[in-house]
């Protein structure tokens, strides 16, 4: 009977002492996610204006963007600026719809701060008006002042010539 009663002490003590708090490590990478989340908007509300003096000042100097295409890895700031610049004076009515956005997670799948994005670009082409349709994800890092380092983007690239 003692027995019976020290494993029932025992098992209340246990379940009286589960802890239902978030570790540490969690609450700070959803703050992180929360902030970087805020600037991964506002990074594509700049693109979608055509402001990329606005996308320029929320990432890093170093900053390294990976394309879709193949052989084009880790690309400067410089290449990135160029290309967004391309990108605005080609298409008009830039607007991201159906987006989806996700917690990104390290390499043993914790969560880290980083974002993760699903969506629709929807444009016109300048010289035509017709409309473009291009499906969208990409990830985004960032570093602890909240500014992008890195980004690399999934997409079907001759999708950015079809007229529809």
């Amino acid at each position: 009977m003692k027995k019976l009663l020290l494993s029932l002490f025992l098992v209340s003590l246990l379940a009286a002492c589960t802890n239902t708090t978030k570790p540490a490590t969690e609450n700070a990478a959803d703050a992180a996610y929360a902030k970087n989340l805020a600037t991964a908007k506002e990074y594509f509300a700049a693109f979608a204006a055509k402001d990329s003096t606005k996308m320029a000042s929320l990432v890093t100097d170093d900053f390294k963007w990976t394309p879709p295409a193949v052989g084009m890895d880790s690309l400067s700031k410089a290449t990135w600026f160029a290309t967004m610049k391309t990108f605005m004076n080609t298409y008009n009515d830039i607007t991201f719809t159906n987006q989806i956005w996700h917690r990104g997670v390290d390499s043993a799948e914790n969560f880290d701060g980083s974002v993760r994005v699903y969506g629709l670009w929807k444009s016109n082409f300048a010289s035509s008006g017709k409309i473009t349709l291009l499906k969208y994800y990409a990830t985004m890092d960032f570093n602890a002042e909240g500014k992008l380092v890195s980004q690399i983007e999934y997409y079907n690239t001759p999708d950015l010539t079809i007229e529809r």
